[in-house]
């Protein structure tokens, strides 16, 4: 059961000790979608595809270097928990190619 969407970040903002605001996955039509974290300063942290996410040690890399703080190392287990609560709270932003679809579209 996932937790409620002000529960999970405030739980996030903890374990990663990062000032997470929100977590966006854009859709590329037929492509993987792709995640960013926004920061209370508006600072974007694109992280990049699923695989990237996943990856405990490629999330802090990605991190630190917008931040300059580490995310605490944790075990595989509490990592996929982590990524969990990114998903819980995460916004799924309109494909680009449905954009371009609905701006194309004729006037009726």
């Amino acid at each position: 059961m996932s937790a409620p969407r002000p529960a999970a970040l405030a739980r996030l903002r903890l374990l990663l000790r990062i000032p997470l605001t929100r977590v966006v996955m854009r859709r590329r039509c037929s492509h993987e979608p792709e995640f960013s974290l926004t920061l209370d300063g508006g600072e974007v942290i694109r992280v990049g595809r699923a695989s990237i996410l996943l990856s405990q040690q490629r999330t802090r890399v990605l991190v630190f270097g917008v931040t300059l703080r580490l995310i605490p190392h944790c075990s595989r287990a509490e990592w996929v928990q982590v990524v969990q609560l990114l998903l819980d709270i995460c916004e799924e932003e309109q494909p680009e190619c449905e954009l371009n679809a609905v701006r194309k579209a004729p006037a009726a």
